[in-house]
């Protein structure tokens, strides 16, 4: 006969109630933390959310640096703001939980497994070490470490051992996120450095040159200050190179080059601007010294073979040789022209 009441739960209702829970909780964590851009406060909303899954436990993470070998300390919940790590903490060799965690990938108690001076530094002698680990070309990388404690110092409960280990493995995402996003910035970085320079000399290509020399020209009619454009041509090229073979001719003008940058002022800028031309944008009305300072430092150049390499050079300014930085190219090459036709 029925009673009215309902039937009290069964531990199998409570187990599917508490993992369902579980479930939505990290649900809605992932889902918060992949709207989040910024690695650290990705990690400070996780340590949060821990604290509150976790009945207020302290925890924090520890970011393994690739290239030094070191874990660094990153963001922490409930120590006052404290960090877990004072100082790059070296993963090899030291006796640390959090080195050895990192170091075997293994889950550390504390202090029945080991025991960890950082650790106790901020108060806590006791807690859990979780690796956070990656997969990466098919191997598991540990990319750093999560400290969770309470800070009364009980143990952690087997479900909460279990929680944090999910939260852990959310962790690790967010770090490898960072690291994977750092190098994306940093090949973007590179290219557009690759492609700003000339290969064979290291110096700023015409690519550069025109996004650099075009604001340098507008600057100068807009303050109306003096910039001038040196134009350097390296003489008789095309016939010496043919002469004297590739590799003589890349040598030559990697040594004008140098010669042309070592030539110049820390203000001005220098680019190749063709097979055999340099140009340098020189503020201030010191573009003839820089021209003869740059033909003095090539005519000082040992010979490349029995190629003894000359320029010429020609100055052109802002604005009586053009508005443009191709007007005040072209002027600054009709200035070699005119130079060359007169010596002979």
């Amino acid at each position: 006969m029925s009673t009215g009441r309902p039937a009290e739960p069964t531990s199998g209702d409570l187990t599917r109630a508490v993992r369902g829970a579980e479930t939505r909780l990290l649900a809605t964590l992932a889902e918060a933390l992949a709207s989040t851009d910024h690695v650290d406060a990705a990690l400070e909303r996780l340590l949060e959310l821990a604290a509150g899954l976790l009945g207020g436990a302290v925890a924090a993470v520890a970011v393994a640096e690739p290239d030094s070998g070191v874990l660094v300390a990153g963001p922490s919940r409930g120590f006052d703001g404290r960090p877990i790590l004072d100082e790059p903490l070296p993963v090899a060799g030291s006796p640390d939980a959090l080195a050895i965690v990192a170091r075997e990938s293994h889950a550390a108690v504390l202090p029945s497994d080991h025991v960890s001076p950082a650790a106790a530094r901020l108060g806590i002698g006791a807690g859990l070490v979780l690796p956070l680990v990656v997969r990466r070309d098919g191997a598991d990388l540990t990319v750093g470490v999560l400290l969770v404690a309470h800070a009364d110092g009980r143990a952690l409960t087997e479900d909460e051992t279990r929680l944090a280990a999910g939260i852990a493995a959310i962790a690790a995402a967010i770090v490898e996120r960072g690291f994977l996003t750092d190098a994306a910035h940093a090949r973007a970085e590179w290219r557009e450095r690759l492609a700003q320079v000339d290969p064979l000399t290291g110096l700023a290509n015409r690519r550069a040159l025109e996004r650099v020399g075009e604001l340098e020209v507008a600057r100068a009619i807009r303050q109306e200050t003096a910039l001038a454009v040196v134009v350097v041509g390296i003489d008789d090229y095309d016939a010496r190179a043919a002469e004297a073979g590739r590799p003589a001719a890349d040598a030559a003008l990697r040594e004008v080059a140098v010669a042309v940058a070592d030539g110049v002022r820390l203000v001005d800028t220098v680019a190749r601007l063709g097979p055999a031309e340099f140009v340098v944008l020189a503020p201030g009305s010191g573009g003839e010294t820089v021209a003869r300072r740059i033909a003095s430092a090539v005519s000082s150049l040992a010979p490349v073979g029995d190629w003894k390499v000359d320029v010429s050079t020609g100055v052109a300014h802002v604005p009586q040789d053009g508005t443009s930085l191709r007007d005040l190219i072209d002027a600054a090459g009709e200035a070699i022209e005119k130079a060359r036709a007169a010596a002979g």
